[in-house]
């Protein structure tokens, strides 16, 4: 199962004031893609490796990201030309919404 994640940065009590339910997460936005709670998957130095390569700031934000918007699918059933279709697809779906 591969997934693909678009960090949210901010739910509702952050943005007005109201506390967002948490027990709502995770959170159906379509098929195969839902808000989840996503701070507490990630080990503590889990982005380390990538520091030389896409920088501190760049790791530290990542490191921040405590919601998200997941997108998992099955690579096995698809074939090459059909994975890029469903990632194209699936950053379409999230972009509109």
């Amino acid at each position: 199962m591969n997934f693909t994640l678009y960090p949210i940065y901010g739910l509702a009590d952050e943005l007005d004031g109201e506390p967002f339910d948490l027990t709502r997460l995770p959170f159906d936005i379509t098929e195969d893609v839902r808000i989840e709670a996503v701070g507490e998957r990630f080990r503590p130095g889990t982005f380390d490796p990538h520091k030389e390569r896409l920088g501190t700031y760049v790791v530290e934000e990542m490191e921040r990201v405590r919601f998200a918007l997941v997108h998992r699918y099955n690579p096995s059933r698809l074939s090459w030309t059909r994975r890029s279709s469903v990632n194209r697809t699936a950053t379409q779906i999230l972009k509109n919404w």
